[in-house]
């Protein structure tokens, strides 16, 4: 007699689901006593089963139940960034498990916007809600044997902000020349998208006053004998310009300019 086949000679010797691994068939009181019992094979004879769980042949019995034993597969799961390398891993993972949102800076010139995967049988997705755990299941789809589980960063790029600070000269008249232009230093960094710039109020700074006072230690010295003209400078930059420089990979330049100043000397004849 092939104990774990139907009527029909379908062998259910073993069972299959997503996420766990079929052990053993084992008979019992329930399916806790079951779980520490003898397995159940098409060779068991149903009078040895019979004695092991009532501890006699004696037939006044008529039901014995078998219960599929079950062990749970575990997971990991890796973030990885755009190029494959790691950024963290979550080990020790069941099916029934979740995952929380991997927030992390990437670097000064990219921002992460989320995580995507696709599950086995299924298509592409991306996971942006850092507020809402993924389920384990959900990431690996229908292959339960998959036991370790990618999602990939995705990422847009900031925008990158230069500021230069320039000296520029005046002929005669007191007109700015500004072929005479010299660049005397700059600073530059990263911007996300969407954010409009006014470099006088800008991450808590006010660069030009910032620059032109040596950052509280006193007024530059080769400032000397010019003057800040906002007028010939471009301090702001909309959203939209910053949106469009991230787009483009292309800088996004504020030029700061200190004008000289025209000195009027005038010779009084002494008296006589």
């Amino acid at each position: 007699m092939n104990l774990l086949k139907d009527a029909a000679g379908v062998d259910f010797s073993t069972l299959t689901a997503s996420g766990y691994t079929f052990t053993k068939w084992a008979a019992g009181a329930n399916a806790t006593a079951a779980k520490g019992n003898t397995a159940v094979s098409n060779t068991t004879k149903v009078s040895d089963l019979y004695k092991a769980l009532y501890g006699s042949t004696d037939n006044t019995k008529t039901e014995i139940t078998l219960y599929g034993i079950w062990g749970d597969n575990t997971f990991t799961v890796q973030f990885k960034d755009d190029t494959g390398a790691v950024k963290n891993t979550v080990s020790d993972l069941k099916w029934t498990s979740t995952v929380d949102y991997f927030n992390y800076v990437p670097s000064d010139s990219k921002r992460l916007i989320g995580w995507k995967y696709t599950p086995a049988g299924g298509t592409e997705q991306t996971w942006t809600d850092a507020t809402t755990p993924l389920l384990v299941s959900a990431l690996a789809g229908n292959n339960g044997d998959a036991r370790t589980l990618v999602l990939t960063g995705v990422y847009e790029n900031n925008a990158h902000w230069v500021i230069n600070f320039n000296k520029v000269g005046i002929d005669d008249a007191g007109n700015i020349q500004m072929g005479t232009s010299t660049k005397v230093s700059s600073e530059a960094g990263y911007i996300q998208k969407g954010n409009a710039i006014n470099i006088e109020s800008f991450n808590g700074h006010n660069f030009p006053v910032e620059f032109e006072n040596n950052n509280g230690a006193g007024r530059r010295t080769d400032l000397t004998g010019y003057v800040l003209d906002k007028l010939i400078s471009n301090l702001t930059a909309t959203a939209a310009e910053v949106d469009a420089a991230a787009a483009a990979g292309t800088d996004l330049v504020f030029n700061v300019y200190w004008v000289e100043q025209l000195f009027t000397i005038p010779y009084l004849p002494g008296s006589f």
